[in-house]
């Protein structure tokens, strides 16, 4: 009998909400499709010590070029006003093309939140959150809003195998509370989140969880950041800061505290824009190792009406812990755009990126480092189309 009444108790409260909610709930999106064509070469040369003398050492050489078209990214959004200070939201991604069948691609569920709001000053999400980290972490996957094809280095998924983002952004937060206060002629702005532990921690589907389940925060760490800024006229600038650990349970068998700091910039005066972002990481491992990252990109543009504009953009990347990346990642992006109507964006991007350095290689069948050396350069040349819906 007690749970028949919990049942109608239940049911009673969702059809209540229902009809509270009178709100219709609002599907949009947006997609990019590219075509892109790819040439380049990559190299690695180790000095080995031989009875003869030292012998370079091929490991890796090659060279080629492809041309390819897909759909690069899809999302779908979901957004649903439950009353007057509720709001709830979903963005689905789908990447590459995206097929079950043919095993291409990804689908994440990137955002899923409940926003409750009663002005601009403060705010608050809760449940899967992007947070807020520099300007272009929340924006990154916006294509129809930003004027890319590829994305500086860092935020460039199809980079994702070289080097781990979440070492550098943080990619997931439970719950951010932000804002905007009036001061003077601008507006000074703030967030501030907690979240858990880096997504390497995360259990899969593969991993036995005892008393847990696939895809649990598998520890007690929590992430605490946020960010600062100030808009004033023409100008948007802020500092971020997070705190939390890095997983190197695998390669040192410890957590590591690690701190990201950040700054950001971005200007939009008569018909000249530009942004630029520094992010700059810092771990203290127990073991005597050098963890520290530094990443930054610059881009300047030129609007030359109110449907074309033209751009430039120069990234860079280092890890000193990664060995081909102690020289650093540069990347080059050189673009145009043309925007017929407001929801559709037709863009062309010549990019480059390239490493060249030397850096000593730890090669297990000799039980040791020997020097060597790595050479690598992409061009690839892309057109494409964002489509709001």
């Amino acid at each position: 009998m007690q749970v028949k009444k919990s049942i109608l108790m239940l049911t009673a409260a969702l059809l209540v909400g229902s009809l509270s909610a009178q709100e219709p709930l609002e599907v949009s999106g947006f997609f990019q499709a590219r075509t892109s064509y790819t040439s380049g070469k990559s190299s690695l040369v180790a000095t080995v010590p031989t009875p003869n003398g030292n012998m370079d050492m091929t490991l890796l050489d090659s060279d080629g070029s492809y041309t390819t078209g897909d759909l690069q990214q899809m999302n779908l959004l979901f957004r649903k006003e439950l009353n007057q200070n509720f709001t709830a939201w979903v963005n689905l991604e789908f990447l590459n093309t995206f097929s079950t069948e043919r095993d291409w691609g990804a689908i994440n569920l990137e955002e899923a939140w409940v926003r409750y709001s009663r002005s601009s000053r403060f705010a608050v999400k809760v449940g899967l959150v992007v947070p807020t980290f520099n300007y272009f972490n929340e924006v990154k996957n916006r294509m129809p809003l930003i004027p890319y094809i590829s994305r500086p280095l860092l935020y460039e998924p199809t980079l994702r195998d070289i080097f781990p983002v979440e070492d550098f952004i943080p990619e997931r937060a439970l719950i951010q509370g932000y804002g905007k206060v009036p001061v003077g002629k601008g507006y000074f702005s703030y967030a501030a989140y907690l979240g858990k532990a880096e997504t390497s921690y995360w259990a899969s589907n593969s991993d036995e969880v005892d008393g847990g389940l696939n895809s649990s925060d598998t520890t007690n760490f929590f992430l605490v950041g946020g960010r600062v800024g100030l808009e004033v006229d023409h100008l948007n600038a802020g500092v971020s800061a997070t705190f939390d650990k890095d997983n190197q349970q695998p390669t040192l068998g410890e957590d590591v505290n690690r701190i990201r700091i950040g700054a950001d910039a971005q200007v939009n005066f008569s018909k000249i824009f530009g942004e630029g972002e520094i992010i700059i990481v810092k771990e203290s491992p127990e073991a005597n190792v050098d963890l520290n990252k530094m990443f930054y990109y610059a881009t300047l543009g030129v609007n030359l009406s109110e449907s074309a504009f033209v751009y430039g953009n120069y990234s860079e990347l280092k890890d000193n812990y990664i060995d081909f990346l102690i020289s650093g990642l540069q990347g080059f992006l050189l673009g145009a755009g043309y925007r017929p109507t407001y929801s559709v964006v037709l863009k062309a991007q010549y990019s480059r990126s390239w490493s060249k350095g030397d850096f000593d290689l730890f090669v297990p069948q000799l039980g040791g480092e020997v020097p060597a050396s790595i050479d690598l350069d992409y061009n690839s040349f892309s057109v494409a189309v964002s489509v709001l819906f």
